[in-house]
């Protein structure tokens, strides 16, 4: 059985690997939440799930089957079906569902900090956005980015996630209807239907940088091209429209053109 532990004053990753029999690995992607893929951040009165073997353990996302979690993390899929997982021979997950992935492999831990994450360039005195050949100027940046949910919880891809090295943003939880805030201040550049990103809002911030939210319910956006925008203000709702398997905002940061890790600079 999956049990927990609550971390003790002195623990380490690599400690409680051996406590347990496990290697250093199996610990952190079974709570990859709890750590928040930086083993480093481990401190006193933190839970944390032990599996009974080395893997994965994995939270169901909507519409994933059996055979997509094995693929993900390179096992057979009747892997899936043993003693710890409550899923009869065929049967498919539910959304939520925590399943056991014995011998599953996760992305490659980083057990060092990175270097001191790049600074934003700072505040701007304005925006500027083109719509329709016409150019807007709106309030320049703050220097600094709010959370779009107003929360730090992941419900989806990380940025070049492992199991989607191409996704390009953070998958933020959230469910339909709540509401989506401004990152930072700026002008919208994009508001509308964007292929897959569905419903989206793009924001200049006249410093180099600019902002996406995708997936946005149809018909909630609060603003159009050209509009300014201040930050924490309300620009849509959230939705699952465009190339998603359920409500969660896509949310993207691009410097200079080029995306970046949202996590980096997430207060």
């Amino acid at each position: 059985m999956v049990q927990t532990y609550i971390v003790q004053s002195g623990d380490t990753v690599f400690g409680i690997a051996v406590k347990f029999g496990l290697s250093p690995e199996t610990i952190v992607w079974s709570n990859r939440e709890a750590l928040m893929d930086a083993p480093w951040l481990i401190k006193p009165g933190l839970a944390l799930s032990i599996l009974p073997v080395n893997g994965v353990y994995h939270t169901t996302r909507a519409g994933e089957t059996v055979s997509d979690i094995a693929s993900s993390y390179g096992v057979q899929p009747v892997a899936l079906y043993n003693e710890w997982n409550a899923l009869e021979e065929g049967q498919q997950p539910s959304e939520g569902q925590l399943l056991v992935v014995p011998g599953g492999k996760g992305a490659d831990v980083e057990w060092e900090p990175p270097p001191p994450p790049p600074r934003l360039p700072g505040p701007a005195r304005f925006s500027y956005g083109v719509c329709g050949g016409v150019e807007y100027a709106g309030p320049g940046a703050t220097g600094w980015f709010a959370l779009p949910t107003g929360s730090p919880a992941v419900s989806g891809w990380y940025f070049h996630d492992p199991r989607n090295p191409t996704h390009i943003g953070l998958d933020y939880r959230c469910r339909s209807g709540d509401p989506i805030y401004a990152a930072d201040s700026g002008v919208v550049t994009i508001a509308g239907w964007n292929g897959g990103y569905g419903i989206m809002v793009e924001l200049d911030h006249g410093n180099g940088f600019r902002t996406r939210y995708a997936h946005l319910r149809e018909g909630s956006l609060t603003l159009g091209c050209g509009h300014s925008v201040q930050q924490g203000d309300v620009i849509g709702y959230c939705g699952s429209t465009g190339w998603s398997s359920g409500a969660h905002l896509h949310f993207e940061i691009r410097l200079n053109g080029v995306p970046v890790d949202p996590l980096v600079y997430q207060p």
